[in-house]
């Protein structure tokens, strides 16, 4: 979406979400410490490359120096990327609106009004190895409709953009893309299931006979506790009827505050 839009069109400015300042200056400190290595690396290099010709003839010049040149040239590359990275970051920023998103990479902003937006969804990236403590880090991907794609329709007529955790204040757009989109869902929801359209949450499927959680359908009188707690959506059965509990990691399941309340309200009119 490259036209921008009036400043009708986007309404007042709210906040302003920009990369985080530590997140540049550790970029920049990678590359740093990874040209210091590189050329360090490249200095042993040379002196073992000198001292094999030098000693024994250019038989073993590469076996002694390649390790060293190849350590430097991956350190290299390594600089290179951090600051690559910490160079794109500059020019990114995402405003909120009174009537929707900017998002800005540079010169090029794409432009998403609240009523367009098709799913709200937390992407979750895990830092350490398995087995051990592993860092978290939560984003945002947002599915939202192309301008003259017609009827709110998945396909062909919808793009996804994604709001990682490198952006300051991540939790406070989450809660303010919720706040505007959700009400605007709901109301289509609702409508569609009125009308007998099974409403689609990833794997979990709205029906009105019951919930679908994969393969198997559960009556709406059978849906005990529902919750979302420690990153998972939890469906429990009733007591008096029994069966399995599912656990759903909440980051696979699109507009999952909407769903549990729509799963709760349902399962409460049965």
């Amino acid at each position: 979406m490259t036209t921008q839009p009036s400043s009708v069109q986007l309404g007042a400015l709210l906040h302003e979400h920009r990369p985080r300042v530590e997140l540049g200056r550790s970029h920049l400190a990678l590359a740093a410490v990874s040209a210091i290595g590189m050329v360090g690396a490249a200095g042993v290099g040379v002196v073992r490359w000198y001292l094999a010709f030098s000693h024994f003839g250019p038989a073993l010049v590469w076996r002694w120096s390649s390790p060293a040149f190849l350590i430097a040239a991956g350190l290299g590359i390594a600089g290179m990327v951090a600051i690559l990275t910490a160079w794109r970051l500059r020019g990114v920023s995402v405003r909120v609106h009174q009537n929707g998103l900017m998002v800005l990479r540079g010169r090029r902003g794409t432009w998403i009004p609240w009523n367009r937006i098709l799913s709200v969804q937390t992407s979750l990236i895990r830092y350490g190895p398995p087995g051990f403590a592993r860092r978290r880090e939560a984003g945002l991907v947002l599915r939202y409709h192309k301008p003259g794609s017609g009827n709110p329709a998945p396909k062909p007529g919808w793009r996804s953009i994604r709001l990682t955790h490198a952006l300051d204040g991540i939790e406070n757009l989450g809660a303010a893309v919720k706040e505007r989109v959700y009400p605007l869902l709901l109301e289509a929801s609702s409508e569609s299931f009125n009308r007998g359209i099974p409403l689609v949450f990833g794997k979990l499927h709205l029906t009105t006979q019951g919930l679908q959680v994969r393969k198997r359908l559960l009556p709406w009188t059978a849906l005990g506790e529902i919750s979302l707690a420690r990153g998972e959506l939890v469906i429990r059965p009733a007591a008096a009827r029994g069966g399995p509990t599912f656990r759903i990691a909440a980051h696979r399941v699109p507009n999952v505050e909407l769903c549990v309340q729509l799963i709760q309200y349902l399962s409460q009119q049965a």
